[in-house]
């Protein structure tokens, strides 16, 4: 297997994200020649916590500007700006096919607002930077792949934008995801319900009656294999029957990553599609109450930058695929 090039960015100076940054690059997974972007302050903090030898990753790195001193354990405006400047130069080496995929450590939303950034997270900023209106978050866990409708947003918003529209439009997102992005074609798509049973026939609600079923079918006729509303207990579990994948529209960030959290712990990952770079990340934040304690666990990370590896060949093996 010929290795590819995989920026990784080392995420919040102030989180767990330089010192697992520093062991997937030490050890990376096979196929993978990793390309570290950060500050040279942030990799030397990150390789001292990691307990691994400046000089053995120093060379991965291509230095990015930001500020020298860090707090440490918490949200800054100095930890978003060196968050910020190392996912611009990613962005741009990805672009320019300097790297072939892109591998963020967690930043923090906090950090990243007190340093100007108006964007909840690194989708809304990955596709500013690759002129992208609307990526879309797809976590990879087992044989499920789960599609967010809403992201970061209140959940006293949520309802409100969930509309037909909205729905087909997540619907369409994933399924072109699957066939072009992870070359899983012909998956079906199991979209679940907002309310409690259902809604009862709209005694709790009605989204399920006036958006989710007639988005469906409406994407039925497109061609589309999707099915629901579903109850969510009934679709975030690997089913005894069969191992082929499963595509599942989630409506908001709770709905699918607390019963994913408690299903897969830590063996997922999540995949920001409809970008022209393939871009992973891992399932957890920014872990700042363990920082330095030498109890991050990289396997998140590893995950990551494998399905990086392994979502670039299923790019190429898609293109060859279509006529």
């Amino acid at each position: 297997m010929k290795a590819i090039s995989v920026a990784i960015t080392l995420g919040d100076p102030g989180g767990i994200g330089p010192e697992l940054a520093a062991r997937v690059a030490a050890d990376p997974p096979r196929g993978v020649r990793p390309v570290l972007f950060g500050t040279e302050d942030t990799l030397a903090v990150g390789a001292e916590r990691a307990a691994i030898p400046l000089a053995e990753i120093r060379p991965l790195l291509r230095p990015c500007p930001g500020p020298p001193r860090v707090p440490s354990g918490c949200p800054s405006k100095a930890a978003g700006q060196c968050a910020l400047e190392a996912l611009r130069a990613a962005v741009a080496e990805a672009k320019r096919d300097q790297v072939q995929a892109l591998v963020t450590a967690p930043v923090s939303k906090e950090s990243l607002a007190l340093a100007g950034v108006d964007h909840r997270g690194h989708t809304g900023l990955l596709g500013e930077l690759c002129g992208v209106e609307r990526p879309g978050m797809v976590f990879v866990a087992g044989v499920l792949r789960v599609a967010l409708l809403t992201t970061h947003i209140p959940l006293a918003e949520v309802a409100r934008e969930i509309t037909k529209e909205s729905v087909l439009r997540c619907v369409r997102m994933l399924s072109a995801a699957l066939e072009r992005e992870l070359n899983e074609p012909l998956t079906p798509i199991d979209v679940a319900a907002l309310n409690p049973h259902l809604g009862e026939g709209g005694l709790l609600g009605r989204e399920e009656i006036d958006a989710i079923a007639p988005a469906v079918a409406e994407a039925r006729r497109e061609g589309i294999e999707a099915s629901g509303p579903h109850r969510c207990e009934e679709l975030l579990v690997e089913r005894e029957s069969g191992r082929e994948p499963r595509g599942v529209v989630a409506l908001f960030h709770d709905q699918a990553l607390v019963p994913l959290r408690v299903v897969r712990g830590r063996e997922m990952v999540n995949v920001t599609v409809g970008l022209p770079v393939v871009r992973t990340s891992p399932d957890h934040g920014t872990g700042f109450d363990i920082v330095g304690t030498g109890i991050a666990s990289p396997a998140s990370m590893l995950l990551a930058t494998r399905w990086a590896r392994l979502l670039y060949d299923r790019r190429i093996e898609a293109r060859e695929r279509r006529p």
